[in-house]
């Protein structure tokens, strides 16, 4: 069955972590797997992560485009490797999905407390602040099985 995940966590959370552990374990079943993250858009021609706000909504409308275009060729395993915190960010994606035949899971990867906050706050690759992270955790919606069903 082919699937789509979405999943659900913060800045240090782990889940790229978990996406790389999926996306490897798919590939050693013989099965395609893509991840698609807004982060890869800010990648700039050095390799340097390069983060500008001023861009965000057009590289997540670019990260929107190469996962439809995924789901299009038929990938087995497709992970958008996001925050996924709201549930208006990942609606596209999951009526996307749902409409292209792709079972949708939604796993939650850690925890929105202020303690898990100042951990995630240390090992985040992205250098968002203690500050950044309490105020997503704060305003996170976590899913709902209307989301999945």
């Amino acid at each position: 069955m082919k699937r789509v995940l979405l999943p659900v966590g913060l800045p240090g959370s782990g889940k790229s972590t978990e996406v790389q552990k999926l996306v490897k374990k798919a590939s050693q079943e013989g099965k395609l797997a893509l991840v698609c993250s807004t982060d890869d858009f800010f990648v700039n021609a050095q390799g340097v992560y390069d983060f500008n706000p001023r861009k965000l909504t057009e590289n997540h409308a670019l990260n929107f485009q190469k996962f439809c275009l995924a789901l299009a060729d038929g990938i087995e395993l497709v992970v958008v490797d996001n925050t996924n915190l709201r549930a208006e960010h990942r609606a596209p994606y999951i009526k996307m999905a749902k409409a292209l035949g792709y079972k949708v899971e939604l796993p939650i990867i850690g925890e929105f407390t202020d303690s898990a906050a100042e951990t995630y706050a240390k090992r985040n690759l992205h250098g968002v602040p203690l500050e950044g992270i309490k105020r997503m955790a704060n305003a996170v919606d976590l899913p709902t099985s209307e989301e999945i069903g």
